[in-house]
Parts: structure tokens; C-alpha cells; sequence
């Protein structure tokens, strides 16, 4: 809206500018009384058609928004694979739209157009390459029980995370640590920055980029963030972060919003921690979901339901939980001394029959959730108790990543192919 009303704020100067002097005829000078009641009249004017042109733009957005809100209620997309990698994917994030990074079975990471289907450029090495390069990388201990904690009975190897931001995209695989690429448009290679100094034999389980920094998670609690902007030091050979928390319990999943300054983390332990992006003194709040014996948050996202933001939650166990918080409503700073909303916490029934493996938010009063028994959902959450609309099906148990700009819906968990739902186009098969 900021930029919409200094766009409008440009165009009624240049109006101004014009009709003040336009509507005075050339043959006739008036004295300055006049002038003057001209110029204020004229001002008058064109500061009244600027404000009707702001409210006509708004009912078009608001009109814009209703429609698309409604063809999400209804399924009216056009759905359909456009990209089809020559291994399966395991992780996946968009960037700039249309481009996106897919991580493999292999380990070798991808960088997609996801509109045209082209694989555009790819990293140079699997994982097992990598970790037979390093020769001072020990094994890595117990990697396999504490991937149970992640993937249960479903993993089926190969890369664990994978971030892209511009054209800097980061993964985590079997080895250990954080590999570090950037992508050239005139390269079929991804540009390899090198490994990060200061993760070297840690299991990353969870990585964002933002504009700032890399947010990096463990399966030791640990939560890091690093300068992706440093003049200093490059990324790869920073020995220390900017930020860091411990939360002492594998997390298990790492969601940022930007719009209150708050992350969120799910962890094996059963708990959902929030923290500010800009703090690591303390986390800002704990919350535990009612789960049971064994069963702990698989996923969790902070995003806006209606008026409220609000944690979405999902569990291994396929249970779903929405926590309202109280942030001021001006300056969307969470209240630390009383941050949960009022109402209490609400479950979303039926929720999935396997571990929830994403949860993204399209608008206010939609929720998407993707969970292992195959099985995307669609929510109205806009009432006290929210619905299911409808599921889209025939994803495997291997799902693991989804990505939303409140138009498109795109997800791995499809063998070697990403899965696209467009909200714009007309529901038919994508080319």
C-alpha cells in the first residue's frame, strides 16, 4: 500500500502542476486575488480526482484479491508438472519466481525455471562426491537415529534442506555442514562458494535465506544465523554467527515473517519457539501443543489469519493447531508479556493420517498443508473453527517442501517432478 500511495502522490503532483496552470487562458491575466482562488480551486480539483483514482485502485485490488481468494475456495487453478529432474527431489525453494533450487536423492543440487521446465544450472558434485573430497570430515555419529527424528520410516536420503535467495541458494546433505553456490545465468554450473567453515560436521536439518542472513537449524537445538552481506568475510569462510539461540532439542523445522520481525521453530521435544529476528538474548515465547507420548511439532509457520497473526502448527503425527498471538496493532510488535491472543488455541479436524511436512498460507483465510500420507489440504480458516475445503492427492510419502506467493501453489513429493497449482491460469493441465 506504501508504494501504491507514494506512486499516486507522484502522478497528483505532476496533475497539479498541470490543470493549475493549464486552466488559466493565455489572453487574460488575473490579479493575484484571482490567481490565487484559480490555483486553490484548481488544487481543489485535482486533489479530489486523486483521491477518487486511489479508491477506484483500491475496490480494484480488493475486487482482485476476492476473485483470487475465491478461485483458491473453489480449486479453480490450472495444475500440472513442469519440471522433471533426472533424480528424485527431496527438498525444493523458490526464490524470484520463476527460478527455484531442488535438492536430490543424490545430493546434487538444481537450479529450475519452474515456468518453462529448464534446468538451467546444477552443482558439480553428489554428496558423496563432497564428502569424499574432505578428507579430514569424519563421520558423522548416530546420523541415522537422528534422522529418524525428521523423516521416521520415510527418508529417503539424499539432501535435507535447501535455500535460494537471488541467485545465492545453500544446502545441507548427508555429510554434514552447509554448502554454499551462486547462480549464473551464462553457467549450466552452479558456482560453487565452498562449504561453511563454522557448521563443519554439524547435521543441519533447516535453512532460510532472507535479505540479511542464512538462518541455519540443527539436530542439536541450535538455531545460527549469518551475514549474507558482509563486506569482511564471505559466507562460506565466517567462523562465527551473527546471531545464535540454543533450544537444546532437534528442530525439527525454521519459518520467518517478517512483517512482526519473528521467527519460529518446531523441535523434537514437542515445543514451538518463537524468537525475534533481531535479538538472540532470549527466545520471546514457548508453546507446547497438546501432543501426546512420542509425537512432537513436525512444521510450524507464523502467518496472518484474518486479522491475527497467529502459529500454525503441524504434528508427526498429522495433528494440526493454531495459536493466536497478541501483537500491537499498529506497529506488529508481539507482546512479550502476554503474547498469546484471545480465544484460546484451535485444531484443525480431520488433520492428516502421517507427519505434516508444510504449512504455508496463501491469504488470511486460506491455509495449505502437505503432510507424508500424500495428501496436500486446502483450510478456510476464516471462521472460529476452521474447514476443510478440499485435498489434492496423489503425492507420495516422500513430500517435503512447499512454497506459496498467494497465487501459486508449487511442492516436490512427486518422484523427480515439481508440482505446480496456478490460481491465475484456467484450470487446465500446465504446458
Amino acid at each position: 500500500m506504501m508504494r501504491l500511495l507514494v506512486a499516486f502522490q507522484a502522478l497528483s503532483q505532476v496533475f497539479l502542476t498541470t490543470d493549475a496552470f493549464g486552466i488559466l487562458p493565455t489572453h487574460h491575466q488575473p490579479i493575484a486575488g484571482q490567481r490565487t482562488a484559480a490555483l486553490n480551486l484548481a488544487s481543489d480539483a485535482s486533489g479530489n480526482d486523486w483521491m477518487e483514482s486511489l479508491r477506484v485502485r483500491q475496490q480494484e485490488l480488493q475486487t482482485q484479491q476476492y476473485e483470487l481468494e475465491q478461485k483458491w475456495r473453489n480449486a479453480d487453478c490450472a495444475s500440472g508438472v513442469n519440471v522433471e529432474l533426472p533424480d528424485w527431489i527431496r527438498r525444493m525453494d523458490v526464490g524470484d519466481y520463476p527460478y527455484a533450487a531442488c535438492g536430490s536423492a543424490a545430493g546434487t543440487i538444481y537450479c529450475v525455471n519452474v515456468e518453462t521446465g529448464d534446468i538451467l544450472a546444477q552443482s558439480s558434485h553428489s554428496s558423496a562426491m563432497l564428502r569424499e573430497m574432505d578428507e579430514d570430515e569424519k563421520p558423522l555419529e548416530n546420523i541415522d537415529a537422528k534422522l529418524r527424528v525428521l523423516y521416521g520410516n520415510m527418508d529417503g536420503g539424499g539432501t535435507m534442506a535447501v535455500a535460494m535467495h537471488g541467485n545465492l541458494i545453500c544446502s545441507a546433505g548427508r555429510q554434514g555442514g552447509v554448502q554454499v553456490y551462486s547462480f549464473d545465468a551464462s553457467s549450466k554450473t552452479l558456482i560453487s562458494q565452498g562449504s561453511m567453515q563454522a557448521l563443519k560436521g554439524e547435521i543441519i536439518t533447516t535453512l532460510e535465506l532472507d535479505d540479511d542472513f542464512l538462518w541455519v537449524g540443527s539436530v542439536d537445538g541450535k538455531l545460527k544465523a549469518f551475514s549474507t552481506s558482509s563486506l569482511d568475510t564471505p559466507l562460506p569462510l565466517q567462523r562465527e554467527p551473527f546471531y545464535k539461540w540454543n533450544f537444546n532439542s532437534a528442530i525439527t523445522s525454521l519459518s520467518l515473517n517478517t512483517e512482526i520481525n519473528c521467527g519460529v521453530c518446531s523441535t523434537e521435544n514437542g515445543s514451538v519457539e518463537v524468537f525475534d529476528m533481531e535479538d538472540d538474548d532470549r527466545a520471546l515465547l514457548s508453546w507446547l501443543p497438546p501432543f501426546q507420548r512420542d509425537e512432537y511439532a513436525q512444521t510450524a509457520t507464523i502467518a496472518r489469519r484474518k486479522d491475527v497473526y497467529s502459529i500454525f502448527c503441524g504434528g508427526s503425527n498429522g495433528a494440526l493447531f493454531i495459536q493466536p498471538l497478541r501483537c500491537d496493532a499498529t506497529t506488529c510488535v508481539l507482546d512479550d508479556m502476554r503474547p498469546f491472543g484471545d480465544g484460546g488455541m484451535y485444531q484443525c479436524r480431520p488433520g492428516h493420517s502421517e507427519a505434516v511436512r508444510g504449512i504455508v498460507c496463501p491469504s488470511p483465510e486460506i491455509m495449505v498443508t502437505g503432510a507424508s500420507d500424500g495428501t496436500i489440504k486446502v483450510w478456510d480458516i476464516s471462521e472460529k473453527s476452521p474447514s476443510c475445503l478440499y485435498q489434492f492427492i496423489g503425492y507420495k510419502v516422500w513430500l517435503g517442501s512447499m512454497w506459496t506467493d498467494g497465487v501459486r501453489l508449487v511442492s516436490d513429493g512427486s518422484d523427480n517432478t515439481l508440482v505446480v497449482h496456478d490460481f491465475e491460469k484456467e484450470p487446465q493441465s500446465l504446458d
